[in-house]
């Protein structure tokens, strides 16, 4: 398991090696549109390889879906937690209710010898 786990992080490292060296191309990039740039009095341009543009796009994007999931399942995270306390104030009142006497013998035989 170990080295398929090594096998794929390989592949994957060679798939991002050649995406890097097809895309070396400086590209323009600009945060604001033009007429909203003229109407503020600034624009940022920046010129970069695409490749740098298209993985730290990757990057962004897992970022915001893991942040998306994370707030999506909150719900289940808080139910879970107080299951948690449910089931561990449920076990303390089980072994509060458990008898000390009579562990060998039956439930029934217990009950029995209560009675009379």
């Amino acid at each position: 398991m170990r080295y398929f786990r090594y096998l794929l992080l390989i592949l994957v490292a060679v798939g991002l090696i050649s995406v890097s060296l097809a895309n070396r191309e400086l590209v323009g990039l600009s945060f604001l549109p033009p007429i909203l740039a003229d109407a503020l009095g600034f624009q940022i341009n920046l010129e970069l390889p695409l490749f740098i543009v298209i993985f730290s796009c990757v990057v962004v994007g897992l970022i915001l879906g893991s942040f998306w999931e994370w707030l999506r399942t909150t719900k289940q995270r808080l139910s879970l937690r107080s299951y948690r306390r449910e089931v561990a104030r449920l076990s303390k009142e089980i072994i509060e209710l458990k008898p000390v006497g009579n562990v060998d013998q039956d439930d029934v035989l217990e009950l029995i010898e209560k009675v009379s």
